[in-house]
């Protein structure tokens, strides 16, 4: 598919132990690059990009790393693989749904009353369905298989799919470092790039949400999936229609990263990047309308008007609301009335979001385990003090502010909704833009060396302790769903 835009011109390859380079200078939309396309272009088979000894496969790297975190998840997830599924497979109860024909429940009833939503005497998931499309292939075979659960539901791991999109999660992470390094926007080493895929990959609430499974954390990892899909296609604006196709699929699957869609608007139309506070001249402010830009957003509009169509859809057939996924008729949950009173998303609920962000500690008490930790989560600089770093950043990227601005647009409806996350070890809400705030890091060039690693280190001991306490320990959690027990002096 040709190139909606020029890339940038690259920087100079920096020395494998030199400092990071200066920031890259873009090229001019209109002006071709035939020297970054030179320089981007694959080396002879047998042979470096240098004309040195032959190197290792592109996929190599990102197959170990999968790997690696697969194996590490999994080690924290051992009990619950071995118990065959987790407590709420709400996704293959859907599938399974569809595999009858129909769109409520193959069952009479649930096998409990957590989030499922309930109208006219069906039982209904109230959950964007993108998950459940994804497990549809697994589901089936094990429907063929007779894999059955003891109300004659059809029996599927959703525990596994969850550590699988984790693992995968990591390696789109360091395939999206790479594009920024081979782009000309990174000067980042591929030392630095495994060390920022392991802070995302265990020094993040990515590493609890990771090994549970559980309808909640699986659309968040899967969530998470289609953002970077959706980075590694709209970066430059290079590819349109599956920039648009993994937006919408994120949208079908956790409904928040579909507002990080102005980071391909703004790569569309600023291709030279968004004019800095100096800049000078009317002119740096005008976006780019071309023929070729316009084409290029139809492209990137198809898909999602086709997703948006179908998801409606299925909305208007379940619930009688093409915007109505089925949270108003979740049933035996005590927010009913809330969200009757404030909707979904209300200024009313950013105190407690933001209280549950920034604000919330471990306390001591005075018996074992002598320290607890809310049910409603830390606080996001205890958990990942390494974002810390974002606040001084040490050269000018032009993606820099697209970055922040795709993370903003994220964080605002998630801040704004009418739950914390309950039941959390940290924020997990922050999930669904911290792959953002990972990819600032990689342009910020903010040093990655001592103080970087100690708050690595840090941070993956923290949540390390989340992945192994969330649901297994009670006694050092306290709290219950209610905002009224945030704090212990509740």
């Amino acid at each position: 598919m040709p190139t909606a835009t020029a890339p940038p011109a690259p920087v100079s390859a920096p020395a494998p132990t030199s400092a990071p380079a200066s920031a890259p200078t873009p090229a001019p939309a209109s002006a071709p690059a035939p020297a970054a396309a030179s320089a981007r272009a694959p080396a002879p088979k047998g042979a470096s990009a240098a004309g040195g000894p032959k190197t290792a496969p592109f996929w190599r790297l990102p197959a170990l790393v999968a790997g690696v975190t697969l194996a590490v998840l999994s080690a924290f997830s051992a009990n619950w693989l071995t118990a065959g599924a987790s407590t709420d497979t709400h996704f293959v109860y859907q599938a399974d749904a569809w595999l009858h024909g129909q769109l409520h429940l193959a069952v009479p009833k649930p096998p409990h009353d957590n989030d499922w939503a309930f109208k006219d005497g069906r039982w209904y998931v109230g959950f964007p369905p993108g998950p459940a499309v994804a497990m549809l292939p697994f589901v089936a075979l094990n429907r063929a298989l007779g894999i059955r659960n003891a109300d004659g539901s059809t029996r599927f791991n959703d525990v596994a799919f969850t550590l699988v999109l984790a693992a995968l999660n990591a390696a789109l992470l360091l395939l999206a470092l790479r594009l920024l390094r081979a782009r000309g926007y990174s000067a980042r080493t591929e030392r630095e790039d495994l060390l920022l895929v392991a802070l995302f990959a265990f020094g993040t609430v990515a590493f609890c949400c990771s090994v549970l499974g559980e309808v909640w954390f699986t659309a968040q990892v899967m969530g998470v999936t289609c953002t970077l899909l959706f980075f590694l296609a709209a970066l430059d604006a290079r590819h349109p229609a599956l920039a648009g196709l993994a937006l919408v699929v994120g949208f079908a699957t956790r409904s928040t990263v579909a507002f990080a869609g102005p980071f391909f608007l703004l790569q569309l139309l600023y291709p030279a990047g968004l004019p800095h506070p100096g800049a000078r001249g009317a002119a740096r402010f005008l976006p780019r309308l071309d023929r070729a830009a316009v084409v290029a957003l139809g492209r990137f509009a198809l898909p999602v008007a086709a997703g948006l169509a179908l998801v409606c859809w299925h909305n208007w057939a379940r619930f009688g609301d093409p915007g109505e996924f089925g949270h108003r008729w979740l049933y035996g949950i005590f927010h009913n009335r809330k969200i009757a009173t404030y909707g979904l998303l209300s200024w009313a609920y950013l105190p407690r979001n933001l209280a549950a962000a920034l604000a919330l500690v471990p306390v001591y008490v005075a018996h074992f385990p002598w320290v607890q930790v809310s049910r409603h989560g830390l606080a996001l600089w205890l958990t990942t003090p390494a974002f810390l770093l974002l606040l001084w950043p040490q050269r000018r990227s032009p993606l820099l502010l697209p970055f922040g601005l795709a993370a903003l647009c994220v964080a605002v409806p998630t801040l704004l909704y009418q739950n914390t996350g309950f039941e959390q070890f940290g924020f997990r809400f922050s999930l669904d833009f911290t792959p953002w705030l990972v990819l600032m890091l990689a342009v910020g060039a903010y040093p990655l060396r001592r103080l970087f690693v100690a708050l690595l280190v840090w941070s993956v001991l923290v949540n390390a302790v989340g992945a192994a306490t969330l649901k297994r320990a009670g006694d050092f959690y306290y709290g219950n769903a209610s905002a009224k027990t945030m704090f212990p002096t509740d």
